[in-house]
């Protein structure tokens, strides 16, 4: 599969526990089939530890909505022949109106009372498809694709072309004060992912009148996602649509789902994104399902006041697409290296939202890791593919201390990449290493840190044009469309470039959340000065580790401790005086 070497030994380790511990929930059932379970723990505890040990084993039975999403990922590293039978297990035990299950016990007990289920398993089947090319299997199950999609039309009672909760089950938030709208900006984002797959897996098979329709419908739907469910005066989307049409005005991590299926433009997703790295909802080792300034935060809650390593990930992926690099690695790395404190190797279901405690059903769940490996192919990598169109787009994002990567099988269908990286004294070296007879058409851009200055690029020792456009905390280095002759070598000359270190703690059980957050780093063009903010609880002093290749001529907001090449710790002071938990404060460096 996909694996990940790097400089970063912690890294390493905990990434291969993440493939490792994914790979473990796929099952075999007589007579059922394959799919995946989707949490392991003992008989001895439950909800609330109150039913005898011969209960329920975790969550070891098959789930829809959770098997759905790690299908995405385990396609990303081409693990495509699980994912071939997930899909066939979900056709077979599908409903007769169409309606995919949410649980499916080992002995054949099956309910469905979730209503994403339905359209994740169309958003699955489309990007399998696109990663895999395995268009046989998509006729073959095109009849199950087909009414599921049947089915989430017969949904949408009040024709706003909106697929609904009410009636049809919960979408993710299932008790408690979020739970209740008409349909939730997670269900309808999932909603739209399913049309725009349906969309072109129909086109695939020939089927271009149904594939314009799902298009057609796929536009609306994004329009009303970026229309009514954002909030301009939050600037974040809306929770949910109620009844009586009004919105459900709350934060809640749900809110990046549009970003996470690429559905919003990039001004929205920084706005959305920027919410997770604050210091309401970040941690050393995950991501909050609300802030702490939520109305509805409790230390505790399953819901509101926990971590959900799964929503770590996807949080992770979103800050990625909208371009907070830095965060989405920082979030993946605190989450993965949690495989060493309960059931090792493996992460939970949840974790504590103020200390780092096991909190949930399950020592061993299965997005817990999965969504943190899909935010490393599809953000920190950069990577798409097109196995028809015999297309890969790569964009690396490599961490600013990692001086060297290989990346191992990056899958086109059956054709096979492989990506090794290497950074020294200003120069960015990258080798795609393929079959030469597979001619692969490629996109490849190279993301640096910013204030970076680009002298010239070479592709196998000829200097070639390039472009460079600035994002919100990284440049992007584009080179024109090139097609893989085997082994293809991409050198980037530079100066300069600043970038702040994921700075995470190691940290021990039962630790508080008391450590430093990373919250936005800019770089301002025209004072040529670098801003970087942080939060701490008022008092203390905190270390910052800095990426510099651009020379610093004046410090605001703290104090150089120690520079050591291109590393520079400062130490930022807070004030003693506070009422929040955490002090924001930004750190300028002019240039």
């Amino acid at each position: 599969m996909l694996s990940i070497n790097s400089s970063d030994s912690l890294f390493n380790e905990a990434y291969r526990w993440a493939l490792i511990s994914t790979d473990r929930f796929y099952c075999y059932t007589p007579s059922i089939g394959s799919s995946l379970m989707s949490g392991y723990f003992t008989t001895a505890r439950g909800w609330n530890g109150g039913h005898e040990e011969s209960g329920r084993p975790g969550y070891a039975w098959y789930f829809g909505r959770d098997t759905e999403l790690t299908g995405m990922a385990l396609s990303a590293i081409g693990d495509y022949h699980k994912v071939r039978e997930i899909l066939v297990t979900f056709g077979k035990y599908q409903a007769p109106e169409g309606k995919i299950y949410h649980e499916l016990t080992t002995s054949g007990s099956v309910h469905y009372d979730a209503s994403d289920a339905t359209p994740l398993y169309v958003a699955l089947a489309g990007y399998y498809l696109r990663r895999s090319g395995d268009i046989e299997l998509i006729r073959k199950e095109w009849n199950h694709v087909e009414k599921a999609m049947d089915f989430c039309y017969s949904t949408d009672t009040d024709g706003d072309l909106l697929i609904e909760n009410t009636n049809v089950g919960h979408g993710w938030q299932e008790c408690n004060q979020l739970y209740g709208a008409h349909t939730e900006v997670y269900l309808a984002s999932c909603w739209a992912a399913a049309l725009r797959e349906a969309s072109h897996m129909a086109a695939r098979l020939g089927k271009a009148e149904q594939g314009k329709r799902y298009q057609k419908d796929m536009d609306l739907v994004i329009s009303k996602i970026n229309g009514g469910f954002w909030n301009e005066r939050l600037g974040f989307f809306n929770h949910g649509l109620m009844k009586d049409g009004t919105y459900q005005e709350k934060k809640c991590v749900l809110g990046g789902t549009p970003i996470f299926f690429g559905l919003t433009d990039q001004q929205k997703a920084i706005q959305t994104a920027e919410n997770f790295s604050s210091k309401y909802y970040s941690t050393d080792w995950g991501v909050k399902m609300v802030g702490y300034n939520s109305p509805y935060y409790a230390i505790g809650g399953y819901n509101y006041g926990n971590i959900w390593p799964f929503f770590t990930g996807c949080a992770a992926l979103e800050e990625y697409k909208a371009g907070l690099n830095m965060q989405g690695f920082r979030h993946i790395l605190g989450n993965l290296k949690n495989y060493i404190y309960w059931d090792y190797g493996n992460l939970p279901e949840v974790i504590a939202g103020d200390a780092l405690q096991f909190s949930g059903i399950c020592t061993h769940q299965q997005w817990s890791t999965a969504l943190s490996v899909l935010a490393l192919t599809d953000g920190m990598l950069g990577l798409e593919a097109d196995a028809f169109a015999n297309s890969l787009s790569l964009a690396p994002d490599f961490p600013v201390d990692w001086t060297a990567a290989d990346v191992r099988n990056i899958y086109i269908g059956r054709k096979v990449v492989h990506l090794t990286y290497s950074q020294d004294d200003g120069k960015y070296c990258y080798s795609l290493n393929s079959k030469a007879a597979d001619k692969i058409d490629t996109h490849f851009a190279a993301i640096l840190p910013l204030a970076t200055q680009v002298s010239a690029v070479e592709v196998n020792g000829e200097e070639i044009r390039f472009s460079v456009s600035d994002m919100v905390q990284n440049i992007r280095v584009e080179i024109p469309a090139m097609v893989l002759t085997g082994k293809d070598d991409i050198e980037i000359r530079t100066t300069g470039g600043i970038g702040v270190f994921h700075n995470l703690h190691d940290l021990k059980l039962n630790d508080k959340d008391v450590h430093l957050k990373i919250e936005k780093e800019r770089f301002d063009t025209l004072t040529h000065t670098y801003q970087l903010t942080v939060a701490g609880v008022p008092g203390p002093s905190y270390d910052v580790e800095v990426f510099e290749r651009s020379m610093v001529k004046k410090i605001v907001g703290a104090t150089l401790k120690e520079k050591k090449g291109t590393k520079s710790i400062y130490t930022v002071t807070f004030p003693q005086e506070g009422t929040e938990p955490f002090i924001s404060k930004t750190i300028s460096l002019t240039l």
